[in-house]
């Protein structure tokens, strides 16, 4: 069992969306009274780097020194988001998708954003996002785009899932501000075995 005081978990690739994802995990450590971890990951590159003469130490320290900046401008959105909220950051030369998953063994929560910088240096993209939620041990929220105040909340089931059953409780959160909870089933096939878009859903909010 994980202890009451575990940090929320924040991946930074130095994104909009990772300083949105950013934003939001102060929002929830606020609401949770918990600390929150930003962290950053690179990896050392092996091709396609830019031919300039600089050895190993050189590169790493330059992409610690860039990693240390991106965190700095997710705790500022953090803090713009909660200030009241403890916020702490780390650098790791490893794989964004293992760091994290790692991590979330002893997190409350692990938070990404929905889109990165790119694949060169192995930085948080939707991959990571899809690894995690395969294979992390904690809740898993990836960000995407800004919230509306008031808004509904939409969960997409599986095809299997009957949509006149209720969902498991605690399966959905709902935090103040919120609008109404609908639910749509997703995961339908067509007769060429393409994956069908989830039913939509037209709510009064």
């Amino acid at each position: 069992m994980k202890a009451p005081s575990a940090p929320i978990v924040c991946g930074v690739d130095g994104s909009d969306s990772a300083l949105a994802a950013a934003g939001w995990a102060a929002q929830e450590c606020a609401r949770l009274q918990v600390p929150l971890l930003l962290v950053h990951a690179f990896m050392l590159p092996t091709r396609g780097y830019p031919e300039v003469v600089l050895v190993g130490s050189d590169i790493r320290h330059a992409m610690e020194e860039q990693g240390r900046a991106w965190l700095e401008e997710a705790r500022a959105a953090a803090r713009a988001a909660a200030p009241e909220v403890e916020v702490t950051t780390e650098v790791f030369c490893c794989g964004a998708g293992a760091l994290l998953i790692e991590l979330s063994k002893t997190a409350r929560q692990v938070v990404v954003g929905s889109r990165g910088l790119g694949t060169v240096t192995g930085l948080f993209i939707g991959s990571t996002a899809v690894a995690l939620a395969a294979h992390a041990q904690s809740p898993v929220v990836v960000v995407r785009g800004t919230a509306v105040p008031g808004g509904p909340v939409v969960v997409v089931r599986g095809r299997r899932a009957a949509l006149h059953r209720p969902l498991p409780p605690g399966a959905v959160r709902l935090r103040a501000g919120h609008g109404p909870l609908g639910v749509a089933r997703g995961g339908l096939r067509g007769p060429d075995d393409r994956l069908l878009p989830a039913v939509p859903l037209r709510l009064r909010w």
